[in-house]
């Protein structure tokens, strides 16, 4: 069974008596907007996500890059006023977590303020746990390689030398943000991060040393730069050692029951790679102990032109392309990460739209997609998005994200029904479609006595198909286009 975070029980009954007052508590400030905008905050929030009818208890909640705009200062808000807000997002199965947010490299060495602290105080009074989104190592990564002489030049560019890394001001940092809370007595939960610069490969590292011997005679290991294929694999291994000094060990110490995560860090297979949104293979990877698995499962627009013009970009292209990246990328994660690993998936129907290609996964593509995830073994839902434009006609409208948010809550509702078999049953299928496929994918989960099938067809008419168990029973079954769930039951 995979490490979920620990109990907490959602108390949806009553939190819909709270909705009145928030409404008020949102009418003064949408009163910059037009009738007919639509901010991202808390009141049409709650307008357009409905509650959750399953039990959430031991659940990983949905979690969102961009939450909405709170009704108050958590630095002057009254602990019951916030709890209630807090608690009105919990009934729709999302967790308000405390974000720091550092905008600018020299900022990114921060500390929690008051307002990060009383947020954090009134998550845990509301009985629920508390999570961090720290997205940038402390010091980026000037403070990873604070000493110029580890630094080298390519083609008017700066490099640094990846393996001579100093972790010593991240650690500090981290540590002083993490004892800001902990010194309080708020426990924390989970830890999540976003770094995604060095030490890579990509973006003419491994030319920088392969290219320029003064450069790769800097390196500790000068051999890691004869191919791209090792030097990918080396950098893979030195920013899992940075992440374990950063993190791991931090956390350890201080908040040693905690999750922690970080975009687009999961396990791959040597012979099974994991795959990116991109299309990119992972390095091989095994994470450590207490690692969630983070893959990038979300429809990256700018990225269409790999395979389309932008006039044929119809929505049923459109949906085809992101159904095959979004789904291999979770797929080659899901086969690699082990049973007791946590997946928590950065999720998303549209990312980086663009004048060219403004279409993004269209809603039933989208839940689709996500019911596939589920029995493939998925445990939460990280939504990421950025759009917030009040404007319900714009393609980065808050109207899209509130569908985005409501979506994956419908799906994960839908998919709870089958609790057992989410928190106890084996994958069956990891293949995904290519993007001109039309036939039948199926996905599943099975127990000792049972086995949960969803699949569908791509055609328009039903399809027959032979699913067998792994105890070689084979069973008949009909793939529709809209899409149905199978419980079989195994033969004794």
């Amino acid at each position: 069974m995979k490490k979920l975070p620990k109990p907490f029980r959602l108390l949806p009954c009553g939190i819909c008596l709270l909705l009145g007052s928030l409404l008020l508590l949102g009418t003064s400030l949408n009163s910059v907007y037009a009738e007919d905008q639509i901010p991202f905050d808390v009141e049409h929030f709650l307008e357009h996500v409905q509650p959750m009818t399953v039990d959430m208890t031991d659940r990983q909640m949905i979690m969102l890059w961009r939450q909405p705009d709170l009704p108050f200062d958590p630095a002057t808000a009254s602990m019951d006023e916030m709890v209630d807000v807090i608690n009105a997002l919990a009934s729709r199965g999302v967790l308000l977590n405390v974000q720091i947010i550092h905008k600018h490299a020299d900022q990114r060495a921060g500390l929690p303020e008051a307002k990060h602290l009383r947020l954090a105080e009134a998550i845990v009074n509301a009985g629920l746990p508390l999570h961090l989104l720290i997205p940038h190592i402390p010091f980026a990564v000037e403070g990873l390689w604070p000493d110029q002489n580890n630094w080298v030049t390519w083609q008017d560019k700066s490099f640094p030398v990846v393996d001579r890394f100093d972790t010593s001001l991240a650690v500090g940092n981290l540590r002083e943000n993490i004892q800001a809370f902990t010194q309080l007595g708020l426990p924390i939960a989970g830890l999540w991060s976003d770094h995604e610069t060095q030490p890579l490969p990509w973006n003419g590292t491994f030319y920088a040393f392969n290219k320029v011997p003064e450069n790769r005679a800097k390196l500790l290991n000068p051999d890691a730069a004869n191919s791209f294929e090792i030097f990918k694999q080396y950098t893979s291994d030195l920013r899992a050692e940075i992440f374990n000094q950063i993190y791991l060990q931090t956390l350890a110490t201080l908040a040693p029951n905690a999750l922690w995560g970080n975009y687009c860090f999961v396990d791959s297979g040597y012979q099974t790679p994991a795959f990116d949104v991109l299309g990119n293979t992972h390095a091989v990877r095994q994470l450590a102990d207490g690692v969630v698995s983070m893959p990038n499962v979300y429809a990256y627009g700018r990225h269409l032109s790999r395979y389309i013009e932008p006039q044929e970009a119809t929505q049923q292209r459109v949906d085809e392309i992101f159904y095959h990246m979004t789904l291999r990328t979770f797929s080659s994660t899901a086969r690699n990460t082990p049973i007791n690993c946590p997946i928590i998936s950065y999720i998303g129907p549209f990312v980086d739209t663009s004048d060219d290609f403004p279409l993004g996964m269209s809603r039933p593509s989208y839940r689709e997609m996500m019911r596939h995830m589920w029995l493939r073994g998925n445990d939460g839902m990280y939504v990421f998005h950025t759009s917030t434009d009040p404007d319900p006609s714009s393609n980065k409208s808050a109207l899209k994200n509130f569908q985005c948010i409501e979506d994956t809550r419908a799906i994960m509702e839908e998919t709870l029904t089958y609790r057992d078999f989410l928190e106890n049953g084996q994958p069956m299928n990891f293949e995904w479609p290519e993007p001109e496929y039309d036939g039948v994918i199926w996905s599943g989960l099975e127990l000792q006595d049972r086995a949960l099938i969803r699949l569908i067809t791509r055609g328009q008419a039903s399809v027959p198909i032979t699913i067998t168990l792994s105890n070689g029973q084979q069973n008949q079954l009909t793939a529709t286009p809209n899409g149905q769930y199978v419980v079989i039951t195994k033969c004794q």
